[in-house]
C-alpha cells in the first residue's frame, strides 16, 4: 500500500467518526426486533417507531471476502453483476495482527465501486465476557464507516462446540446486545448444523437475524441471508469467494432506522 492509499484510507476513517459523533443517537436499548417468516417486526416505544419489513421476493447476489481473497479489483466485482459485500474486520479479541489486514481496504473499494458493505466478525469467544470483549474489538475497527448490511458475529469454531448449547447462545447474545447498544444491526453466522445441533434456534433466531451456511442444499431455515457455495468464480477475485443471497432490503432498514452510522 503506497503513501496516497494509506492517506485517503485514514482521512476517510476520521471523516466518517466525526460524522457519526454530530448525529444524536436515540435509546437502542429501547430497539425490539422480533423475526418471523415474512419478515422484522421493528418498534421502538420511546421514539414511537413501529415498522414491518417484508422479507424480498427476490434475492440479492453478494459475496463474502477476508484477507484469503487477496487483492481484490471491486470495479470487476461491481460489473459481475455482485450488488454487496459482506468483509471481515477481524477475529477474537482485541490483540496484535488480529484485525484483517485488507478489512479497510476492502471496504474503500467496495464503496469506491457503489457495493453496498456489511461486516462479520470471527468468534473463539468462549464466555460471554469474552464475545462481549470481541464485541469491543469489531467496533474500533468498523466505527469509523457506515454500512448498508449487518454486522455479523461469525460462530463456527469447532473447538467451541463442547460448550453447549446453553453456553454458545449465550455467547452469541453478548457480541449481538453489544453491537446493538450502540446502534448497529446485527445478524448471527452459523452452519445448518449449528442451527440444529448447538443453538438454541427459538430463543435466538426470533430476536436476531441469521446467515445461514448450507451449501448444495436450500437453506432449511428462515434466514435474512444465506451462504449457499463457497466455491464461487467472481471476475476481479483470483481465488474461489463464498456466494450469498440477501432476502432483506437491508440498505433501506437501516438507513430508516438509522442503524450502522446512518
Amino acid at each position: 500500500m503506497d503513501k496516497k492509499e494509506k492517506f485517503l484510507i485514514v482521512f476517510a476513517v476520521l471523516l466518517q467518526i466525526f460524522l457519526m459523533i454530530s448525529v444524536d443517537a436515540r435509546d437502542y436499548s429501547k430497539d425490539v426486533y422480533v423475526y418471523d417468516r415474512k419478515g422484522l417486526y421493528f418498534a421502538n416505544s420511546k421514539e414511537n417507531i413501529k415498522k414491518y419489513y417484508y422479507r424480498l421476493d427476490k434475492g440479492l447476489r453478494g459475496i463474502d471476502v477476508s484477507k484469503w481473497q487477496g487483492d481484490i479489483n471491486w470495479q470487476k466485482v461491481k460489473e459481475s453483476g455482485i450488488s454487496f459485500a459482506m468483509i471481515r474486520d477481524g477475529y477474537g479479541m482485541k490483540f496484535p495482527n488480529q484485525t484483517d489486514r485488507y478489512f479497510h481496504k476492502n471496504v474503500m473499494g467496495a464503496k469506491k465501486n457503489n457495493i453496498n458493505c456489511g461486516v462479520y466478525h470471527y468468534s473463539y469467544a468462549s464466555n460471554k465476557n469474552e464475545a462481549v470483549a470481541e464485541a469491543d474489538f469489531c467496533w474500533e475497527t468498523i466505527r469509523g464507516y457506515k454500512f448498508e448490511y449487518p454486522v455479523s458475529f461469525d460462530i463456527e469454531e469447532k473447538r467451541l462446540q463442547c460448550l453447549g448449547r446453553e453456553r454458545l447462545t449465550g455467547i452469541c447474545e453478548a457480541f449481538c446486545d453489544r453491537m446493538r447498544q450502540r446502534g448497529y444491526y446485527v445478524t448471527i453466522y452459523t452452519y445448518h448444523y449449528w442451527v440444529k445441533d448447538y443453538l438454541i434456534e427459538d430463543r435466538l433466531f426470533s430476536k436476531y437475524d441469521l446467515w445461514l451456511a448450507r451449501y448444495n442444499w436450500c437453506p432449511g431455515h428462515t434466514c435474512g441471508m444465506w451462504q449457499h457455495s463457497s466455491e464461487g468464480i467472481v471476475n476481479g477475485i483470483r481465488s474461489r469467494v463464498d456466494l450469498d443471497i440477501a432476502y432483506f432490503d437491508y440498505p433501506r432498514i437501516n438507513k430508516e432506522l438509522h442503524l450502522n452510522g446512518f
